[in-house]
């Protein structure tokens, strides 16, 4: 792989050895898929959840004198503040993790955004054709596919190394012809929201990591929160990166106008039915549940309302924990909207900068929850807990009566 004179010379330790390290691991990723040379990046997303491994490699970059050279933002890990709220039985390493994690964001200059949903609003800073390094599995099929930017389905470590670089190896996603469609996916129903989540959630099993499915039968766009869900489904059953929506989506339009669409296809049809029986197994779980689950990926502000509307006047269960985890964004609108008191009363606690894959939620796992989410139902089992996944609606419905019928 080529490499400028400024670029061997970070690599040589001329900058320091947190540049050095960081290059060094960009090189030999760039080594492995043979790619020819580095480009720049506009942003980075670092896919930090306060996690061993994770934070041994930012620290000994941190030390080395690394800072990030364009924007970065991270994932959540947990709000400290929630030890007052849950009051979880942790143990002094699992507090020391999320403090590190500060800690080292302070230290690299990352944007402690604390955010599974760094999309969100994203379109304002990144536009088509735009190169990045995203790690967090819901965010790479949303740039490649809606905005039409380009970055790989990075790890943790790939993704802040690019962003202390500023740079990112040229290969997989960055290249036109990778970026093709190669499976073409005929849908014979609208789905709802919902629904286009279970869609993630069953192509996921079907589609192998170097697929990209054109997606036929879709007769509008879906909403942000049906397009966070998709891509993030797509990658807890699978490893799809990247997708395009016929007559949807901005590159597959471009595509199609110069003819390069290619013509062979592998062809999947997919029925309402498959959909539906998808959908009644994972919710077959029944019986009393002690909490709910949302925000995984982080629930947007419009969500957030939806819950508050289809409330009502009602309360929740007093033996259920209804859980939403968003962005501190959202958090900081809904307190200041009111919107954040009126849920409290209700029995819903709003929280953020959290991921449901986290220690703080102990005291709920060996029982049965419910959620809107596969990604949550997914985490939680890894936590011995089971979640019934089922529409918002109906997970609104039975954190009111305290069970799953």
């Amino acid at each position: 792989m080529y490499l400028t004179n400024e670029e061997e010379k970070i690599l040589k330790g001329e900058y320091g050895p947190g540049l050095a390290l960081a290059m060094e691991l960009l090189v030999k990723l760039g080594e492995v898929f043979d790619a020819d040379r580095l480009i720049p990046v506009k942003m980075a997303h670092w896919g930090l959840s306060g996690q061993e491994g994770d934070l041994a490699f930012a620290e000994e970059l941190a030390e080395g004198g690394a800072k990030v050279r364009v924007s970065t933002t991270t994932n959540p890990a947990w709000d400290y503040e929630l030890v007052n709220v849950f009051k979880p039985e942790l143990n002094e390493h699992e507090i020391e993790l999320v403090k590190r994690t500060y800690d080292v964001c302070e230290k690299l200059g990352v944007t402690k955004s604390f955010s599974c949903i760094p999309i969100y609003g994203i379109e304002e800073r990144v536009k088509y054709g735009d190169h990045l390094a995203f790690s967090e599995s819901s965010t790479p099929p949303y740039i490649n596919s809606i905005i039409g930017a380009r970055t790989n389905r990075e790890s943790s470590a790939s993704a802040l190394a690019a962003a202390i670089i500023g740079k990112t190896p040229n290969y997989g996603l960055h290249l036109d012809e990778n970026r093709l469609p190669n499976v073409e996916v005929e849908v014979d129903f609208e789905p709802d929201d919902f629904d286009f989540g279970m869609l993630g959630v069953y192509l996921g099993n079907l589609l192998s990591p170097k697929d990209i499915p054109l997606i036929k039968g879709l007769k509008r766009m879906p909403s942000f929160e049906a397009l966070r869900d998709f891509g993030a489904m797509l990658n807890v059953s699978g490893t799809t990166a990247m997708y395009h929506l016929y007559g949807l989506t901005p590159e597959i339009v471009k595509l199609e106008k110069e003819g390069r669409v290619p013509d062979k296809l592998q062809r999947i049809s997919v029925e309402k039915k498959e959909i539906d029986e998808l959908k009644e197994k994972l919710r077959q779980k029944r019986g009393p549940i002690n909490s709910v689950f949302m925000g995984c990926p982080h629930s947007t502000y419009a969500e957030i309302l939806k819950v508050n509307e289809l409330l009502g006047n009602r309360k929740v269960s007093k033996n259920v924990s209804f859980i939403i985890c968003t962005s501190s964004y959202i958090y900081d609108r809904l307190k200041k909207e009111g919107v954040y008191d009126q849920l409290e009363k209700k029995g819903v606690s709003v929280i953020k900068d959290t991921c449901v894959d986290e220690p703080v939620f102990k005291k709920l796992e060996g029982m049965l929850g419910a959620t809107n989410s596969y990604k949550a139902y997914y985490y939680r089992q890894r936590r011995n807990q089971e979640l019934a996944v089922m529409p918002l609606k109906d997970v609104v419905e039975a954190a009111v009566k305290g069970r799953n019928d």
